[in-house]
């Protein structure tokens, strides 16, 4: 018998996707561009509705990896 396949995060990484890490302390993180040319991700870190801020250049195929790692998880 055939089971459902899961949707995996890291093969729906988008703008937009809001995501949390076991690895650091915010609300979420949220991918604001993706340049798949370079690998690269611009994010919006969370911490409070005062406190953010952008980052630039993120690996997406580590960003991949963590989702994969269950370091990373869709919210």
């Amino acid at each position: 018998m055939n089971t459902p396949k899961m949707n995996n995060a890291a093969d729906e990484i988008c703008v937009g996707l809001r995501f949390k890490s076991v690895w650091f302390e915010c609300q979420y993180v949220e991918v604001t561009d993706i340049d798949e040319t370079v690998n690269k991700l611009s994010v919006k870190i969370v911490r409070s509705a005062q406190h953010w801020h952008f980052e630039d250049h993120w690996d997406l195929a580590v960003t991949r990896l963590a989702f994969k790692r269950k370091e990373y998880f869709k919210i």
